[in-house]
């Protein structure tokens, strides 16, 4: 988790708001949202794909909402 932290905070440009998902406030996250500002899809993929969960087989996956 510090790792993945550590990466958030030093994409904070990009990453315009991030935090898990829980069913109540103390419970085990059940995922996560990002609100990322990108120039291109491409560009948000390998910002997934560089993050410790994605490298490290935490996340099992991700769906896409772009505003254009």
């Amino acid at each position: 988790m510090p790792v993945h932290l550590e990466g958030v905070a030093a994409h904070a440009d990009p990453l315009r708001a991030a935090g898990s998902l829980r069913e109540s406030p103390e419970a085990t996250p059940v995922g996560g949202l990002w609100i990322v500002r990108a120039p291109d899809r491409a560009a948000v993929e390998a910002l997934i794909a560089a993050d410790p969960f994605t490298t490290g087989g935490l996340r099992a996956g991700w769906d896409f909402v772009l505003d254009r």
